[in-house]
């Protein structure tokens, strides 16, 4: 997989609905947070968004690592001082080192291989930082869902370079 580091100048704050769970449960508490937040519109209900069309799936609160368990929340990026509505949770992806790869096609296959791709062959995989690694999908890799294909960035956090 082709990885791409960037560094993320300023935090992303971000307010949606979320669940906690682990390795173990992820394969059915995700898209069932999934399909809650789609058939509630739940993300409409998001103040202040600012000009980021964007659908963030944030994984944080880590236990230890991706083998522990960790809160994941679906939402949107808002102002820092918008309010969490009831219900929501809030999370905030800190400025930093990332590393980012492309998953594409099916978005089960895609987005599963791209994890595991950072959990257990990438190079830098013991660089991990485990504070707010994330899925940024953009509208048009929203509706992909639908054609049972996806393009969508997933991204880790790392320590930076020594």
């Amino acid at each position: 997989m082709n990885v791409q580091n960037t560094e993320q100048r300023a935090d992303i704050v971000v307010i949606g609905l979320g669940v906690r769970t682990s390795l173990s449960g992820a394969a059915t508490d995700i898209p069932a947070l999934w399909q809650r937040v789609m058939q509630e519109g739940s993300l409409e209900k998001v103040p202040r968004r600012v000009g980021d069309a964007n659908v963030y799936a944030i994984y944080t609160n880590y236990e230890s690592d991706y083998r522990g368990a960790y809160t994941m929340i679906l939402g949107v990026a808002v102002e820092p001082e918008a309010p969490t509505p009831a219900g929501m949770q809030r999370a905030v992806i800190p400025a930093g080192a990332y590393a980012t790869v492309r998953a594409e096609g099916p978005p089960q296959e895609a987005i599963w291989g791209a994890w595991r791709f950072f959990w257990e062959e990438w190079p830098r995989r013991s660089e991990r930082r485990y504070a707010a690694d994330f899925e940024r999908y953009d509208p048009a890799a929203l509706a992909g869902f639908a054609q049972n294909h996806v393009a969508v960035d997933v991204v880790v956090g790392i320590s930076p370079a020594p």
